[in-house]
C-alpha cells in the first residue's frame, strides 16, 4: 500500500517533554549550577542577603523560561491539530471505478484526488485539477493575511516562491471559499508545511537546555 511506502502524513515534531522534564531542563544547566554554587558560598560566609538575591535571580529565570517554553509548546501543538481532521478523497475501488469517502489527514497519500471546500484544510501539497472562485489562505506559511486565488491552469512564468504557483495548494492552508478538486504530490515532512515544523522542532531541541 502506499501509506506503508511513503509513512503517515505527519509533519516531525519534538519529543514530547513533561512539566517535571522542563522544569530540569530549565533548572540544570552550566549558569545556574554556578549561581547556586555562589549563592551557597555566600550563606556559609555569613552573606545570606547575598545568597536570597541570587537564589531569587535563578528561580526566577528558571520560572519565565519554563512558562515562555511551555507557552510555545502548546502553541504549537495547537498548530499541529490544525491539520488533524478529515479529508474527502476519491480512490480507485473495484475495477477502473473511483470511490468518494472521507479518511483521516494521517492517511492520505500522494496519488489521492482531494476535494476541497469553503471551510477546508488542505491536508497535502496538492496539483490542481479544478477550481471555481477557489480563495485560500496561506498566512501559516507566508504570513499574508489576504486569501490568494488558485486555479488549475498552468503558470507560465517563473514565480518567486513555490507559494506563488497559482495551481498548487498547500498543506496547512484553510480554504476560504469556493471548490476545487487536486491530486496530491506530497505528504508528511516532505510538504512545505511539514519542512517548517521539521526545521523549528530541530532548532527548539538543539537549544533546550541540556539535563545531563
Amino acid at each position: 500500500m502506499r501509506l506503508h511506502a511513503v509513512g503517515p502524513n505527519e509533519i516531525a515534531h519534538e519529543a514530547h517533554h513533561s512539566i517535571l522534564g522542563e522544569l530540569l531542563s530549565r533548572s540544570i544547566n552550566p549558569l545556574n549550577v554556578l549561581l547556586l554554587t555562589l549563592a551557597a558560598a555566600s550563606y556559609f560566609i555569613g552573606d545570606a542577603r547575598a545568597s536570597v538575591v541570587i537564589a531569587i535571580m535563578v528561580f526566577l529565570s528558571v520560572s519565565l523560561g519554563f512558562l515562555q517554553e511551555h507557552r510555545s509548546t502548546k502553541a504549537a501543538e495547537a498548530l499541529r491539530r490544525m491539520v488533524r481532521n478529515k479529508a474527502t478523497v476519491r480512490r480507485r475501488g473495484i475495477g477502473t471505478e473511483h470511490t468518494q469517502t472521507e479518511v483521516p489527514i494521517v492517511q492520505v497519500v500522494p496519488g489521492d484526488i482531494v476535494l476541497l471546500s469553503a471551510g477546508d484544510m488542505i491536508p497535502a501539497d496538492l496539483r490542481l485539477i479544478s477550481a471555481n472562485d477557489l480563495y485560500v489562505n496561506q498566512s501559516t506559511l507566508t504570513g499574508e493575511a489576504m486569501p490568494v486565488e488558485k486555479h488549475a491552469q498552468a503558470h507560465a512564468g517563473n514565480p518567486e516562491t513555490p507559494f506563488d504557483l497559482p495551481n498548487t495548494c498547500f498543506m496547512g492552508s484553510a480554504v476560504v471559499s469556493g471548490v476545487g478538486c487536486g491530486v496530491v504530490v506530497l505528504t508528511g515532512g516532505r510538504t512545505a508545511f511539514g519542512q517548517v515544523a521539521g526545521t523549528i522542532a530541530e532548532q527548539r531541541e538543539l537549544t533546550r537546555p541540556c539535563t545531563q
